[in-house]
């Protein structure tokens, strides 16, 4: 894949990651799992 496809890419799936109706959740995948896990839940809506 050459950068400039690289780059189309990404910006497709940021576009399509846009118009989703729900939330998106970026995590980074180099942090603690404690602290992915608490992003998770704290991004969780309360149940009513």
């Amino acid at each position: 894949m050459t950068p400039a496809a690289s780059t189309s890419s990404r910006a497709q799936q940021e576009s399509w990651l846009a118009d989703l109706p729900c939330p998106v959740l970026r995590l980074d995948s180099g942090a603690p799992l404690a602290g992915l896990a608490a992003a998770v839940l704290a991004a969780i809506p309360a149940a009513r």
